[in-house]
Order: structure tokens, then C-alpha cells, then sequence
């Protein structure tokens, strides 16, 4: 069964232009926490990243399973 893709890649496009942008904020510091602050958003988008396509996997996989 072929899983319904939705807002899950709208929220991953997201997190990449976001992460894109982070990556050439953190090329010229300006000063230390700006780097923190750019790194800590860096891993929060990566953390849902990676949680959005694990939800998505398992609910791929409860259907294909139940059905």
C-alpha cells in the first residue's frame, strides 16, 4: 500500500531550505551565540526531520501489515 504524503514533505521541505540557510548563517560568525543558537536549530530540525520519516515508516508499515 502506497502511504498518503502530505504535510510531512511540506514540513521536511521546510526543515531543508531552514537547514540550508543555517549552514551559510554559520559560515561567518558574527559572534559565539549566534553560532550556538544557529547549531541548536540546526539539531532541533534534524531531530524532527529524522522523527517525521520514522512516524511515517512505521505508519507505512502498521498498513501494509493490517491490511
Amino acid at each position: 500500500m502506497i502511504c498518503k504524503l502530505g504535510v510531512s514533505w511540506l514540513f521536511t521541505l521546510i526543515i531543508s531550505v531552514l537547514d540550508c540557510f543555517l549552514f551559510f548563517y554559520v559560515k561567518k560568525p558574527t559572534e559565539l551565540l549566534d553560532v550556538f543558537i544557529a547549531l541548536l536549530l540546526f539539531f532541533l530540525a534534524l531531530i524532527l526531520c529524522f522523527h517525521l520519516k520514522m512516524r511515517r515508516f512505521w505508519e507505512c508499515w502498521f498498513l501494509r501489515v493490517s491490511f
